[in-house]
């Protein structure tokens, strides 16, 4: 074989080995990084307990690419955590955690501008209903974040909201015979 055609097959070897790798690289940290995890209830455990110490898992919920869990905590009490799907759903990103308040429901959650796609947000109406003395929610402006006969127990909602302007914050919580909560 030629020199010249010996050349252009080890430039074209190289290139092939050097686009896998960074291939690889970037699927790893997109998938394995140190804030995933895999996407079943005992990896979630042991993802949450590696970084927040010991907890108990309370209730899981997941709608499309977002999964939520709320948990307990030893020292700061009982919090959520966000995770978005990664690799068509084996893994799951970290995207953050708060702590849940005392009573009555909270809206959490995240929006952020997706350049060409308009924005993603994702909403998390969380919280400990376990007396049963909240019957229904709704956000305040957003209709299709809303729902009613709401179960004596933690509450895990999850509502995607592509394309809207900001993140909605003004939840509105109602008894059983119509009164409002709160403010």
């Amino acid at each position: 074989m030629e020199k010249g055609k010996k050349s252009r097959i080890f430039l074209k070897l190289l290139a092939v080995l050097v686009t896998v790798l960074i291939l690889w690289t970037f699927l790893y940290g997109y998938a394995f990084g140190v804030r995933t995890c895999g996407n079943s209830e005992a990896e979630i455990h042991a993802f949450l307990e590696r970084n927040e110490n010991e907890v108990e898992i309370l209730k899981i919920s997941e709608k499309d690419r977002i999964k939520a869990v709320i948990y307990e905590r030893e020292d700061i009490g009982t919090c959520y955590a966000v995770f978005e799907k990664k690799l068509f759903g084996l893994r799951l990103e970290h995207d953050g955690m708060n702590g849940l308040v005392d009573e009555g429901l909270q809206v959490g959650g995240g929006w952020h501008s997706s350049g060409l796609k308009g924005s993603k947000c994702d909403v998390i109406v969380c919280g400990d209903n376990r007396d049963g003395r909240i019957d229904s929610y709704e956000l305040y402006g957003v209709p299709e974040v809303a729902r009613s006969g709401l179960e004596a127990d933690y509450i895990l909602d999850i509502y995607i909201l592509d394309g809207i302007d900001h993140l909605p914050e003004r939840l509105l919580q109602y008894t059983a015979d119509g009164a409002l909560l709160g403010k």
